[in-house]
């Protein structure tokens, strides 16, 4: 396929697609008749109106790593924003902040390899949401609100977009700012489509280590995100709980944990957890105190494994990839052999994550594993099966357990992919999505 995808005279070019940009992570596999890549917002407007003129439904892509299925076509164009990946920064040392323009295809990968290079008047800056997946799209991970475990510690998205730029189906371009942001911030394509992003970034801590913290029940797992913000020495920007079944799930990977020099990882229900200090000095004291309530709250100190200089801290953070890529793995090989999407369910318990858990372990007839963002309350499940008889049993299982968590609490979290919102009976919504008392909590899934 050629690069150049657009005349001289700015006219659009529509294509046939290839099979590659009918699926994405989440083992689906869609169908549409053209495909375009715009490398400018006007070109993308222009995309959109022809589109419209033409009767052509849209499915806007990013770098297709989601596993909700949202970048799936049904029919008509692939508008792919994978080549819109310009940015530029501009800092302001007195306010030790850096303002940055990127463009919606921009990954998250090349965000980080632009700031790890970017040094003005001795400072350096960080972009502090964290979502697993490096090769997403900045407009992606914005239109998902897929913020990740910093955001309960640094802030949500908007707390450092200052304006979007979009467009809407009919190609008419519009600026969000301030409250208006809620519109769009995981509108994932329904409404409107994320072309470009003025983010602004903070500095970057001086010192950040990680912690990886194993506890004897999940019990003490909830006693310290309860006791968090008793010791004030370090500031954590991190509290992820990985479930004892997402740790057997991560031994299946044991090529890629070896490598990783992981192998042999206690099996116990963990916390990772990344913290901020000032200095060294500050780090070391601080440290002592959070390793003193770890072990209150049930932790097994000799068990931590700590991760102090860059590499690591990046191999330690790397579990949380790794799990979302065996899991996504284990579901491909499912959705080849038998045909049915993923089954997972991603609620939020503002009350803690212990109780629906618990019922998880009573109730979970086949295998599975949990993990999310433990100072959010957050609870990702994901139920895996092998063949037509364990994914109906596994389907059963899945929507018991949704209206368990319903009854005890459980909101959509803010991150959860909505992909083509579908009802239970999986059928699909025409209408944009519902609001959020009336959101299709089982999108592609139940």
């Amino acid at each position: 396929m050629e690069k150049k995808q657009y005349l001289t005279d700015g006219e659009i070019v529509f294509l046939p697609v290839s099979e590659e940009y009918l699926t994405d992570e989440s083992g689906g596999m869609g169908w549409a008749e053209q495909i375009c890549f715009p490398t400018t917002a006007g070109e993308a407007c222009l995309a959109l109106e022809r589109a419209r003129q033409a009767g052509l439904p849209v499915t806007v892509q990013g770098s297709r790593t989601g596993i909700c299925g949202g970048a799936l076509p049904q029919g008509g164009l692939v508008l792919n924003l994978s080549q819109m990946s310009g940015l530029s920064g501009e800092a302001h040392p007195e306010r030790k902040e850096l303002l940055l323009t990127v463009q919606a295809g921009v990954t998250l990968s090349a965000l980080r390899q632009f700031l790890d290079g970017f040094r003005k008047d001795g400072l350096s800056y960080w972009f502090h949401l964290n979502p697993t997946e490096e090769q997403a799209t900045l407009g992606g991970i914005m239109a998902c609100r897929a913020e990740g475990g910093r955001a309960a510690f640094w802030g949500p998205a908007e707390t450092w977009l200052v304006q979007v730029e979009a467009a809407d189906f009919a190609g008419k371009l519009r600026r969000f700012q301030g409250g208006e942001l809620e519109w769009i911030l995981g509108d994932e394509g329904h409404n409107w489509v994320i072309l470009s992003l003025e983010l602004r970034l903070p500095e970057r801590p001086a010192h950040t280590g990680v912690l990886l913290c194993p506890f004897g029940e999940l019990s003490g797992v909830s006693r310290f995100l309860e006791r968090k913000d008793e010791r004030t020495g370090l500031c954590l920007s991190m509290a992820e709980w990985l479930g004892v079944e997402a740790l057997d799930l991560l031994s299946e990977n044991a090529e890629a944990l070896a490598k990783e020099g992981m192998s042999g990882l206690q099996r116990a229900d963990t916390l990772l957890l990344e913290f901020t200090a000032p200095g060294e000095e500050e780090a070391l004291n601080g440290l002592e105190e959070l390793l003193g309530l770890l072990e209150e709250c049930g932790c097994d100190a000799d068990g931590v494994l700590m991760g102090d200089s860059p590499k690591e801290r990046e191999r330690l953070l790397t579990l949380r990839h790794l799990l979302n890529e065996t899991a996504a793995g284990k579901a491909r090989m499912a959705a080849g052999a038998v045909g049915r999407p993923p089954l997972l369910l991603d609620l939020a318990f503002p009350q803690g994550i212990e109780p629906f858990v618990a019922q998880c372990r009573r109730q979970a007839a086949g295998p599975w594993a949990a993990w999310g963002h433990g100072a959010a309350g957050h609870v990702h499940v994901h139920l895996f099966y092998e063949n037509e008889d364990e994914y109906a049993r596994q389907r059963e299982t899945a929507a018991a357990l949704l209206e368990v968590g319903r009854r005890m609490g459980g909101v959509p979290h803010r991150e959860f992919g909505r992909g083509k919102c579908r009802t239970a009976d999986g059928s699909p919504v025409e209408a944009p999505c519902p609001g959020e008392g009336e959101r299709v909590w089982t999108s592609r899934y139940v």
